[in-house]
């Protein structure tokens, strides 16, 4: 005899977070029979009754990883339904995520801590709310056998405990113990293998203790680290002149006593997430990050982290991705030991899907992603307005490269990349998409899009693809979509779209632009005028060249080079490329100003400039308006010379002379550019104004602007789920080419 019963499909993160056990303990609270699986990505549960209040309730006790994106109920008929159970996985249609690597949490502490626990002391110590997902799990439905783990066979209390429906390690596929589990050991290029367990973290410590470097391989793969007062060692090794480092701190107290921090800041840095957040500097830390007033800072993470603080006599350690230059994050034990160093701290876990560590700007009540990765990755964003079932893949753009899938209206952005000229960034990119595709079942995309730069590593990458479709999108149009992904608008809207160099229709760089846009047409309404890039590449690198051009083109004397380099100087003129760049216009400031000559890094003058920036920007009184000439009709200039020959003029004969003159160029030339924005929205009636680029990491630039749309009776549109940056450009281009 057959019964009515109620089968419920849960999407969302539901694997890999205790969701199932939850769903267990849900049902025989309520007295209800059925079962639970995981089914692909998804979740299916049959209720023999009540399937409403049994929603409520499991929605009251979920884990804190788990989120439910919809819930459809069906009803079934059965033969008898026994009490409720788990059943075993079984294939499916491949539509949810995998969920994040999440810090461990408090209750595993507390077993790490714990002297007469099993897992005292034990590295690799998590359960169902935390711990590494996404850097070791190879597919979906999410089982042991189907992750990293399933070398490591469960031992006999582990089992009781994975099977024990009131214990939090129930169903936790990553489960281990000392007996069974991953091992860390230390090591040295000469020495080989030297300890193991609780010994090695003691012999690493004792490397950085007496000043040493080491690298230590984490969830997602290696970092460098080392004391503070050794951050100048460590540039050598890794070659990295100026670069900021980041820093992870013991604990929040101890994070507090080197940067400031408001409420939000302390959240987002206490988050399961735990990002890089780059924080106002309260003391400077010789070496880490020179010439900015901000510093990134992390709190552990991973129980390795913590056991290493427990040996050290420093609250603070220097902490940044290890990696070859030019190639991403090391993974391998392997690939680890050709780094300089002078011990490793390594186990015998593979991460799977390399995953570098999240970075992000706070602003106001938002945060402004620069490298969305561990913690946050994988998610999904819906494509607004979209009803296609077309399979997309958006390339991105050249540098901080994502790659994005779409898939039945919803885009899958990869983790955080990296400069895709390099081969094995290239290779990391094959991985990427090959996981996605696998995860979700894509085996085949109607079309590819690119970024419109014929030089871009990502172009030729997309055409050994073999996709039927390959479209061109234009870089700053990218960034207007992925914006407005970002807030789930389907609607035309005018966006300042701001940053160092983006291939423009015309076949310039732009960078400082006014657009009028939705997900199937652009419109170029306003820009900064032209600047020329004598040398192309090298103006980028030495921004002086940028003032010598400016200087020549007003018929200054200024900037001296020798003579003969001045000659070519002056004879590339006449043929130099130009650019409407806002990030160029900074360049040219940070130069001018002695603040930063030359480009070591990507950004690097004009993320010396901010401190300058802030510090005018707080004051405001003082402050001189330069004259601005907007002219053109269907595409209004706003004159760059012109703003750089009243700058010119300005006294910077002080530190605060200095500081006034940067924020009066750069607070002049977002005027304009805002004014154009405005009587465009006045004459087509539009409410909303954007930011995105990569200039809108600048937080004086950004409040700046929020504060003039805002005076203007308009509505600032910001970025807070999708990188301003060129992390971004993989999501606008497969929204776009999702809607064509």
């Amino acid at each position: 005899m057959t019964t009515e019963a109620h089968k419920i499909r849960f999407k969302g993160i539901v694997q890999g977070v205790g969701f199932r056990p939850s769903v267990f303990r849900t049902a025989t609270s309520l007295g209800i029979k059925g079962w639970v699986l995981n089914q692909g990505a998804s979740v299916e549960v049959v209720v023999d009754k009540d399937p409403e209040g049994f929603l409520k309730r499991l929605k009251e006790e979920l884990p804190p990883l788990a989120r439910i994106e919809s819930a459809d109920i069906g009803n079934i008929q059965l033969d008898a339904i026994p009490d409720f159970y788990i059943k075993n996985s079984s294939q499916g249609e491949r539509d949810s995520m995998v969920p994040p690597d999440t810090a461990i949490c408090d209750d595993c502490l507390d077993d790490l801590w714990d002297r007469n626990g099993r897992r005292h002391r034990y590295p690799f110590t998590n359960c169902t709310n935390c711990g590494a997902r996404f850097s070791v799990i190879a597919a979906l439905p999410y089982d042991r056998e189907r992750t990293t783990m399933a070398e490591f066979v469960m031992c006999d209390d582990c089992k009781a405990e994975f099977r024990d429906p009131m214990d939090r390690r129930f169903h936790a596929q990553t489960v281990s113990c000392p007996l069974n589990g991953p091992e860390i050991f230390f090591q040295t290029r000469n020495e080989g293998v030297v300890a193991r367990g609780n010994e090695a973290i003691t012999r690493f410590a004792e490397i950085l203790q007496d000043g040493g470097i080491g690298i230590i391989k984490l969830w997602g793969g290696m970092n460098a680290v080392c004391f503070p007062g050794q951050a100048r060692v460590l540039r050598e090794r890794l070659h990295r002149l100026q670069k900021p480092f980041a820093v992870m701190a013991r604990d929040i107290d101890s994070a507090a006593g080197y940067v400031y921090l408001n409420d939000h800041e302390t959240k987002l840095l206490s988050s399961p997430q735990r990002p890089i957040v780059l924080a106002r500097k309260k003391k400077e830390l010789g070496g880490i990050a020179p010439g900015l007033d901000t510093i990134g800072i992390y709190l552990p993470y991973s129980p390795i982290s913590h056991l290493l603080f427990s040996e050290l006599d420093t609250d603070l350690l220097v902490s940044t991705s290890a990696n070859l230059p030019g190639e991403p994050m090391a993974i391998s034990n392997e690939n680890a030991l050709k780094l300089d160093a002078d011990g490793y701290l390594l186990h015998n876990r593979q991460v799977l899907n390399r995953c570098d560590d999240s970075l992000l700007v706070p602003f106001q009540d938002k945060a402004f992603f620069i490298r969305k990765s561990r913690g946050y990755v994988p998610f999904k964003m819906a494509i607004p307005g979209s009803e296609t079932d077309s399979n997309v893949l958006g390339v991105g753009g050249h540098e901080n490269v994502t790659i994005s899938l779409s898939k039945e209206g919803y885009i899958y952005p990869s983790q955080y990349l990296g400069k895709s000229r390099y081969y094995g960034v290239q290779e990391f990119m094959d991985q990427a998409l090959s996981y996605q595709q696998e995860l979700l079942g894509v085996r085949k995309f109607d079309r590819a899009v690119v970024d419109l730069h014929p030089g871009y590593a990502t172009r030729p990458w997309s055409e050994g693809l073999g996709i039927p479709e390959m479209i061109e999108v234009q870089h700053h149009w990218a960034h207007a979509a992925a914006l407005m992904v970002d807030q789930g608008m389907d609607e035309r809207i005018i966006v300042l779209a701001l940053d160092g160099t983006g291939y423009g229709a015309d076949g310039q760089s732009w960078g400082g632009e006014v657009l009028e846009c939705d997900f199937t047409e652009f419109k170029r309404v306003g820009a900064l005028s032209d600047i020329p890039l004598p040398g192309g590449e090298k103006a980028v690198r030495e921004p002086l060249r940028l003032v010598f051009a400016a200087q020549k083109l007003l018929g200054r004397d200024g900037i001296v080079y020798p003579d003969a380099e001045a000659a070519i100087l002056e004879k590339m003129l006449s043929n130099a490329g130009k650019t409407s760049s806002f990030g160029r216009l900074m360049d040219l400031a940070s130069a001018y100003l002695g603040i930063c000559e030359s480009r070591t890094y990507d950004g690097e003058p004009a993320m010396k400039l901010e401190p300058l920036l802030r510090n005018a920007a707080s004051k405001e009184d003082g402050i001189p308006d330069l004259e601005l000439i907007i002219s053109g009709s269907d595409l209004k200039r706003v004159d760059t010379l012109h703003l750089l020959d009243q700058f010119f003029d300005l006294p910077v004969n002080s530190e605060s002379q200095i500081a006034t003159a940067a924020w009066t160029l750069v607070r002049s030339a977002l005027d304009g550019l805002i004014d154009i924005a405005f009587s465009l929205a006045n004459e087509k009636n539009i409410s909303k104004i954007g930011l995105t680029g990569g200039v809108t990491y600048n937080i004086p630039v950004v409040g700046h602007c929020v504060k003039r749309i805002e005076k203007m009776g308009l509505v600032p549109v910001l970025h807070g789920n999708i990188p301003n940056g060129d992390g971004g450009i993989s999501i606008g281009q497969c929204a776009i080419g999702s809607r064509m």
